[in-house]
């Protein structure tokens, strides 16, 4: 039974207030802060351009973000030093290895010599076919001059090799060279 007194004060209470109409007494003071609010609330969605770039760039304003930024950078560029330095080395390495290798190759075969047809290979790398102004003999001239030249060097590679105070001098003065090619 108090459930139903209850109820029903609860449902008068409710038809009351569905009955009774709210009192309007200034329409055109609502209708303006309606205008107001939805201007307002427009003014803030419009785009404007330091917002823009505030927002894409707040990330800035974080230090951890920047000091993190900043040592990767720092990072990235000392990789880079020391693969620029190994790359540098290995280029040092090889040429050594070649100017090292070139005492032991062996001179040009003399049979080679008079072949025309080895000089004709020559000519042709160097020279269009039919264009060619060199004649037989300056190749041939060209190729002793380089065997005159190799057995000489071979001989002085045996001499350097012989003499320890003349080797180390001359490997002195060979990483002097190679240093100043590494230098920036």
């Amino acid at each position: 039974m108090k459930m139903k007194k209850e109820n029903e004060k609860y449902d008068k209470v409710l038809e009351m207030l569905r009955k009774s109409e709210p009192a309007l007494t200034s329409a055109d003071e609502i209708a303006e802060k309606v205008m107001k609010a939805i201007s307002k609330r427009e003014a803030k969605h419009s785009a404007d351009p330091s917002e823009v770039l505030d927002f894409i760039f707040s990330w800035t304003y974080n230090v951890l973000v920047r000091r993190s930024l900043i040592t990767a950078a720092a990072v990235m560029v000392l990789v880079f030093v020391f693969q620029q330095s190994v790359i540098l080395n290995q280029i040092n390495q090889l040429s050594r290895q070649i100017n090292a290798s070139s005492w032991d190759t062996p001179a040009v075969n003399a049979g080679y010599l008079n072949n025309s047809t080895l000089m004709f290979r020559f000519k042709d790398r160097l020279f269009p076919a039919g264009k060619t102004d060199v004649s037989e003999k300056k190749v041939e001239e060209l190729l002793r001059s380089i065997d005159n030249l190799k057995k000489e060097y071979k001989d002085l590679h045996e001499l350097i090799e012989k003499n320890p105070e003349l080797k180390r001098l001359v490997e002195k003065r060979l990483s002097e060279i190679d240093d100043s090619k590494t230098k920036l």
